[in-house]
């Protein structure tokens, strides 16, 4: 990413320009990757409200998740330290995936459902929504004017039509039970890929949905291969992490209708997003 830019991120992991700011259990962390192959530690943040899942970073600041807590905004200084501007939190405290949309976090909260904050300054977030859409969600993507969000009760997708952020309201839902295949399945991260929505789905593997009804989004294609729990999606390539086996898959969805896996990056742990 180049400096000053938003890069999307899995559960717990960011990077901007030279720096990479990480969940490492209840702190952020900050490294220097200006050389890739040997990361330097720089700083770390105080102990936060539970384990970090959720980290975004847009210019000098960075919004960090946390399992028992909401939503923590630091500030990042020249040399990489870290000061702790800004705090807000759901009614019931919980929070996992988040994603920035210019001046607007996301955020998949649980058991709180969908938490919506505006950051437009960073020291004084204002709550817009709170529970507006409630669930159980751990990942989610915004795609137009709608955030779908996967939820860990049902495995599905919840679709929320977010086009005024103070008032979302439910548009949808996806059943996982229409992905082919018979083993029970979990949605475990979602990412926009373009107009469709990519999917890492635990028991089954890449999944594409159609938006083109934003409420009603359909099964388009899949590759069931291995057990998948995080997918980022960047330059017309998804990259899905499999638990400890084989690694990172990295699929073309140049075109969607038939994504092909290019690569493997054979990794010796495990882990869950990225």
């Amino acid at each position: 990413a180049t400096s000053g830019a938003s890069r999307r991120s899995g559960a717990a992991v960011a990077v901007s320009g030279d720096y990479a700011y990480l969940g490492q259990g209840p702190r952020l962390v900050v490294l220097d990757i200006s050389d890739p192959a040997n990361p330097r530690f720089i700083s770390q943040s105080d102990v936060l409200p539970g384990i970090v899942l959720g980290v975004e970073v847009k210019d000098r600041y960075i919004y960090v998740t946390t399992r028992y807590g909401g939503l923590n905004i630091f500030e990042s200084g020249q040399g990489g330290e870290l000061t702790r501007l800004g705090y807000a939190e759901p009614e019931n405290p919980g929070c996992g995936s988040i994603e920035l949309v210019d001046d607007i976090a996301y955020i998949a909260c649980n058991p709180g459902g969908l938490f919506i904050v505006d950051v437009t300054d960073p020291a004084e977030p204002n709550v817009l929504s709170d529970g507006g859409v409630t669930g159980s969600y751990i990942s989610v993507a915004v795609v137009n004017d709608h955030a779908y969000l996967a939820d860990i009760n049902g495995g599905g997708l919840m679709v929320a039509e977010v086009s005024d952020p103070a008032n979302p309201r439910r548009a949808g839902t996806f059943d996982v039970g229409e992905i082919p295949g018979e083993y029970t399945k979990m949605i475990a991260s979602v990412d926009a890929c373009g107009d469709e929505l990519c999917l890492a789905v635990q028991n089954y593997g890449l999944v594409v949905l159609s938006l083109q009804e934003p409420g009603e989004p359909e099964y388009l294609a899949g590759d069931p291969q291995y057990f998948p729990s995080g997918i980022v999606v960047q330059g017309g390539f998804a990259y899905l992490l499999a638990d400890a086996e084989p690694g990172v898959l990295v699929y073309d969805i140049s075109n969607t209708l038939q994504p092909q896996r290019v690569g493997i990056l054979p990794t010796s742990v495990g882990g869950l997003e990225f």
